[in-house]
């Protein structure tokens, strides 16, 4: 019985529109477009800053990184912060 709970709870979780939104790779380019802002920048020890970005009660943390050759900043990855 376990075993067709967790199927149908893997089938369900990767049918698609059922997606939830931290499944989604957000950015910083996606959420500032979706009309957060940056409100802090929090140095880190592995050379990649932080940014975090607020809209209304909702915030994310990101972390991106640049080279000297890089044409723009990319976004390693993004949380919300709960």
């Amino acid at each position: 019985m376990r075993w067709v709970v967790a199927g149908v709870l893997s089938a369900a979780l990767t049918w698609p529109g059922v997606a939830t939104a931290q499944q989604q790779k957000e950015t910083v380019g996606s959420l500032l477009k979706s009309g957060f802002n940056i409100v802090a920048a929090v140095p880190t020890k592995i050379a990649a800053p932080g940014l975090i970005l607020q809209k209304e009660r909702e915030a994310f943390l990101c972390f991106v990184s640049e080279t000297p050759t890089s044409k723009t900043i990319s976004t390693l990855y993004c949380k919300p912060i709960e």
